[in-house]
């Protein structure tokens, strides 16, 4: 669920920016867009379990079984796994053997339907179960729940699982077998096998960039910065997953969290889902503390401009509760999780003095006659802002600002600079930007440096400083002498010391 802002603060934004007031804010209230039960009639992130009766037992596992033979016997010969670990095993190390023991039968299971070309057959006119398991040793229901939210949540790579599966209670209350089920959109191999193609190019591209950063700090964010710049909020068929996310780039906060799951982990982040009402989101551990982030609502629109919401950007539980207007969507519900436990988020990631802003993503262009929106984060630390950028050629620049060699100006608007100009002296001050040159510059470069001292020994010399003569001449005598020499030595070792 993705939340949008009121109309009212609409109004109160654009009147705002029409005063000029609201360069630098963020509107910080927030209404609701539900997802409508036509859309999702039960809550898309409850793991459904749908029992299978006495009678049913038998035609479900032949179902299971003859799904798997056909898999086992369509494996590619060379598997297709992502170069990068993109699953969690923080819920599996809170299992005991037998727990595990189920959970990698799973995950196998899921592994071979990932690089099988195999069809998926369907069952009663209605589910597909991609393979039909026995469990070791009978195991209560809500241990078996636990182990399939963890399987589902843990790894997204696995984007055709439905977050629905089945098994078969024995007459005292336990199960005995459980099934998984597959996404319809993915019961046909060749089309799971071309989502799976899509997705390892668009993940080996992002990994390359992600790499090439030396924090995990600086990796999270150009994560959650370019899934907020290439996704759209919009539900679609398989919106709950990576395939939704990175493939069709629409997808709702499931996907979005997911997605941010897989890139945290293959860059070796531990990042682990999250969901409450009707809502998921991510816990990240970062330099040893965990924090809470959710990308979905950093992800904003208005009618004007988008941008990105720093509020829901590595925050603790208490700060994300504040947040959160109605204080349900981000409260974690135990239904979810079942009997795992989840990380302390105690507090906020800790921002720095004095920010040193990153080049950053324009996220709406600007017009002719409009303004558009640049987000950045701070590259020290995880603050981040919203500013405007300005029309081409329609800047509000400031004053001269400059160095020895050059000045230029900056947009007192958007922050923009312009382009660096050198200096243009008469009587050594800058005709444009009153820049005073440092007595002793010979070689007019707004500096005095080793280049002046050499220059004027090779006018001292005779040598080829014809057009610095004058400059060299530093008392004004006419000539080039040892006093000038010692007049540009002093000042030289004054401005050393």
């Amino acid at each position: 669920m993705k939340n949008k802002k009121k109309t009212a603060n609409r109004f109160v934004l654009a009147l705002l920016l029409a005063l000029g007031l609201a360069a630098n804010m963020s509107v910080s209230v927030f209404a609701y867009d539900e997802i409508t039960p036509e859309q999702y009639p039960t809550d898309p992130f409850e793991i459904e379990f749908i029992p299978i009766s006495d009678d049913e037992v038998e035609a479900v596992r032949k179902a299971g079984e003859l799904n798997r033979d056909a898999v086992l016997s369509s494996m590619l010969p060379q598997r297709t796994e992502s170069l990068y670990n993109t699953s969690n095993l923080y819920y599996y190390n809170q299992m005991n053997s037998s727990e595990k023991d189920l959970y990698n039968k799973i995950v196998k299971s899921c592994e071979n339907l990932l690089n099988s070309y195999a069809d998926i057959t369907i069952y009663n006119g209605k589910y597909y179960y991609a393979d039909y398991i026995q469990l070791s040793s009978p195991m209560s229901s809500d241990t078996v729940h636990k182990i399939i939210f963890a399987v589902y949540y843990s790894n997204p790579q696995f984007f055709f699982l439905n977050n629905s599966y089945t098994g078969y209670v024995n007459s005292s209350g336990s199960m005995i077998s459980v099934a998984p089920m597959i996404r319809d959109e993915f019961i046909k191999g060749n089309v799971r096998m071309e989502a799976n193609t899509k997705i390892q190019n668009i993940t080996n591209d992002w990994m390359k960039q992600i790499n090439g950063l030396r924090s995990d700090l600086a990796k999270e964010k150009w994560i959650a910065q370019k899934l907020c710049e290439t996704i759209t909020y919009q539900a679609s068929n398989y919106d709950q997953t990576i395939a939704g996310a990175l493939i069709d780039r629409k997808c709702v906060c499931n996907g979005y969290t997911m997605a941010m799951t897989y890139f945290c982990n293959a860059a070796g982040i531990n990042c682990i889902m999250m969901t409450g009402n009707n809502h998921a989101w991510n816990m990240i551990y970062l330099d040893g503390v965990w924090y809470e982030v959710d990308v979905t609502w950093m992800d904003q629109t208005d009618y004007s401009y988008a941008y990105i919401d720093k509020r829901w950007f590595n925050k603790s539980r208490s700060t994300f509760v504040s947040n959160d207007d109605d204080r349900r969507s981000h409260q974690v519900d135990s239904k979810h999780t079942g009997m795992l436990s989840i990380p302390n988020c105690a507090k906020d990631y800790p921002l720095c003095q004095t920010h040193v802003w990153e080049e950053g993503i324009v996220t709406q262009n600007p017009t002719a006659s409009a303004y558009g929106y640049k987000f950045h984060f701070c590259s020290v630390c995880s603050d981040s802002e919203v500013v405007w950028v300005c029309p081409d050629n329609y800047h509000s620049w400031g004053n001269y600002e400059s160095d020895g060699k050059n000045h230029w100006m900056v947009c007192t608007i958007c922050q923009s600079v312009s382009e660096k100009t050198k200096h243009s002296f008469k009587d050594d001050v800058c005709i444009y930007c009153k820049y005073v040159k440092p007595f002793g510059d010979i070689n007019d470069d707004g500096v005095l440096n080793n280049a002046d001292i050499i220059l004027l020994g090779r006018a001292y010399m005779g040598g080829t400083a014809d057009k610095y003569v004058a400059n060299a001449d530093m008392n004004k005598d006419g000539k080039i002498t040892n006093a000038d020499i010692i007049l540009l030595g002093r000042l030289y070792m004054s401005q050393k010391a």
